[in-house]
């Protein structure tokens, strides 16, 4: 008979074997006295008796199955998230580099949306800097030299006109 489980394979592989089986079948939509047919047929019976698995055996078998899976699926995920910030990190450095402080603010957004952070903090919109920095402008507490020489002299015309505030430069 073409039993795997007999001969020179470990415990370890004819479990490993069983539940590789099992799984691809149960995916398939197979029920439990399904796979333990299948099973038989197959010639994958209980080493000690030689009988077909009991469906308490079974079931124990799709339980590791499905831990095995869950655990697979969360260590892909946080994989998946680390390389996710890991690239946010970048294009705020980029940002930076270039003064740019919307698209700071986005990737900021982006990385308080993956870590699930924006429903603890207020949010802050994208607008909202621009709109302090208009007031500030506005009650004299922020030069347009300074702005210009920090940003850039762009954003500062930009802001000092939304502000009403006429740049000198003009």
């Amino acid at each position: 008979m073409g039993n795997r489980n007999f001969g020179n394979t470990s415990r370890k592989d004819s479990v490993e074997y069983r539940r590789e089986v099992i799984a691809a079948l149960r995916l398939r939509g197979a029920s439990m006295r399904a796979i333990a047919q299948k099973l038989y047929e197959e010639g994958i019976v209980n080493p000690k008796s030689g009988a077909p698995y009991s469906a308490k055996t079974i079931k124990y078998d799709l339980d590791a199955i499905r831990d095995e899976w869950k655990r697979s699926a969360s260590e892909s995920i946080e994989a998946h998230i680390s390389r996710q910030l890991a690239e946010i990190e970048e294009i705020k450095r980029a940002a930076w580099a270039q003064k740019r402080i919307d698209l700071v603010l986005k990737a900021l957004e982006r990385e308080m949306q993956l870590l699930g952070t924006s429903q603890q903090v207020s949010r802050v919109q994208v607008d909202d800097w621009r709109s302090q920095a208009i007031e500030e402008i506005k009650a004299g507490k922020l030069d347009f030299e300074a702005l210009a020489r920090h940003f850039d002299e762009q954003l500062a015309t930009e802001l000092f006109r939304a502000a009403g505030v006429p740049v000198s430069a003009e």
